[in-house]
């Protein structure tokens, strides 16, 4: 493209700079996401181990919280300790991230108060990670169908954040589940079987 430079009006080769850096930028995305997917499929549970649900947990809201800070946003945190869980960690942590970050996606542009709550519980046998915000929720054609490859109620997103949460979270025998509140905003939920569970 820099051949051009000299050949098309600034304003056109700014548009075709901007266009090129967009596509290679969506080729990165792409890039990563089959790392991640070829990395879920390939190792399985070979790759498992127990660790500290609840640091993880906690680790990944202090992350955000500088992005939740800039868009106002209040995180309110309700973190059973010392949970345990057998699984990939880098995977459950790719979960959690993307709930959070689906929620701050879709309540960033609206009126406060902004609010995100994110709990996580556990009995004997179940593990539960709940995040609820008070946007507008989920679109109900895109509940019906649940969470599926290329599906997505964003503008700009590439419909695999979701699916890849969901399949992350089956593969580690749980079940994630999106709903809308009744008073508005959406909810999603995963359950998981506990560390001692799995092992056995």
């Amino acid at each position: 493209i820099e051949a051009l430079k000299d050949q098309l009006p600034g304003s056109t080769y700014q548009r075709m700079e901007d266009l090129v850096k967009a596509l290679l930028s969506d080729g990165k995305r792409a890039g990563g996401v089959v790392a991640r997917l070829r990395k879920l499929f390939v190792y399985g549970e070979d790759n498992y181990t127990v660790f500290n649900l609840s640091d993880l947990v906690q680790d990944i809201a202090h992350i955000l919280q500088n992005e939740l800070m800039e868009h106002n946003i209040t995180l309110n945190t309700d973190i059973v300790p010392d949970c345990e869980m057998f699984g990939d960690n880098g995977q459950i942590q790719m979960v959690v991230l993307n709930a959070l970050n689906n929620a701050i996606y879709a309540i960033k542009e609206q009126a406060s108060p902004k609010t995100i709550s994110l709990k996580l519980s556990q009995t004997n046998q179940q593990i539960c990670i709940e995040c609820q915000d008070n946007g507008p929720g989920f679109p109900s054609d895109f509940i019906k169908k649940g969470p599926g490859i290329f599906q997505t109620s964003k503008k700009e997103g590439m419909g695999v954040g979701l699916w890849l949460s969901k399949t992350i979270v089956e593969n580690h025998h749980g079940i994630l589940e999106i709903q809308n509140r009744e008073n508005g905003g959406a909810r999603l939920l995963i359950r998981l079987p506990q560390a001692s569970v799995m092992q056995n």
